[in-house]
């Protein structure tokens, strides 16, 4: 029966399924291909307001994610609806056209110092899993979760920069502006995000991938005594963590091949060298799946998130963030590491 093979996937928080789930389930009886449409939209709504809760999403969400998932001999697919493609667009065009600060001390070297407090009062790192604004960290790796950012990974010196937050528009006048204010002699690493060259921006695939990178609905704008603009969100969760924030950039490197990002920086006037270049989305996507755990079974970091955003933005972190990883996992998506050097 396909309403038994979703409960394999999902289970209902109240004693009985949605209507929405047991037509679903007809359907796919009906249709005798043993395949479950699951709409996403649909999906992502009762997941977040708690109305259903995966079993196990760390096993599951990559295959249904490619759309390999079988379950007691049914397939169980994502329906990606048109709407989708909508949202994706106005969300990169209204990105594009807000302004972003990619001004370094006026284009001089970097200040460490200064660094620090730009990152704290306009680029802080963001709630969304993957919308991080230029943040700099002494992290040499992958950059750690962006909402939840944990003391041992404090700002100490500014070894690595990530640029899943800034804007396609904006992408090589800020490749520019930070290739000519580093020192001679300095080393960086550059963490970014990619689609998966298989991942065509026609494909629903996509539309899966890009997901988690889209605005966060549940978490205000502002809280009472943080000081925000308009397209900032600030939380402070517990002296474990560091203030965070989200706002609504489409990071370009969604849009922009490695071999395009690798041509910014060896191009041009102060070019780097690149030392080296590594795949590091499973390294990326366990970081992520640990902050998952984080927000599930700490107290401290549960307790303060919730109290600050509420459940349902709560549930829509942990989702989403557990998306990306899937889809990392599911190889829709990939993280990237480049070391460079400025002679």
């Amino acid at each position: 029966m396909a309403l038994r093979a979703l409960l394999v996937l999902l289970t209902p928080t109240c004693s009985l399924w949605s209507p929405i789930y047991v037509s679903v389930a007809r359907r796919a009886t009906s249709s005798q291909k043993r395949v479950i449409d699951l709409p996403l939209r649909v999906l992502l709504e009762d997941l977040i307001s708690g109305a259903v809760e995966f079993r196990d999403i760390r096993l599951d969400l990559p295959d249904l994610l490619s759309g390999t998932l079988c379950l007691d001999s049914w397939t169980v697919r994502l329906v990606v609806e048109w709407s989708w493609w909508g949202e994706i667009l106005k969300w990169t065009l209204a990105s594009q056209a807000t302004a972003y600060d990619h001004s370094f001390n006026g284009g001089e070297m970097f200040d460490p110092d200064e660094l620090k407090e730009r990152l704290v009062l306009v680029h802080k790192p963001k709630t969304s899993s993957s919308f991080h604004d230029f943040f700099v960290t002494n992290y040499q790796t992958v950059p750690p979760p962006p909402t939840l950012l944990s003391r041992s990974y404090a700002l100490a010196d500014w070894k690595t920069i990530c640029l899943d937050s800034v804007p396609y528009s904006h992408l090589e006048c800020f490749v520019r502006k930070f290739k000519k204010s580093l020192r001679s002699g300095t080393h960086l690493t550059i963490n970014f995000t990619t689609c998966a060259s298989s991942t065509s921006l026609s494909s629903p695939l996509f539309v899966l991938a890009v997901l988690p990178f889209l605005p966060r609905r549940h978490i205000h704008r502002n809280r009472p005594g943080v000081q925000a603009d308009a397209a900032t969100k600030a939380v402070f969760v517990t002296d474990r963590t560091a203030r965070s924030t989200a706002s609504s950039t489409a990071p370009a490197t969604l849009f922009t091949s490695v071999p395009q990002i690798l041509q910014l920086l060896i191009s041009g006037p102060d070019t780097l060298t690149v030392d080296r270049l590594m795949n590091v989305s499973e390294a990326r996507a366990t970081f992520l799946n640990a902050y998952v755990q984080d927000l599930e079974i700490d107290p401290l970091v549960r307790d303060d998130f919730v109290r600050t955003w509420g459940m349902e933005a709560w549930r829509e972190e942990r989702l989403l963030t557990a998306w990306e990883s899937a889809a990392l996992t599911a190889k829709l998506l990939e993280h990237w590491s480049i070391v460079v050097h400025k002679r």
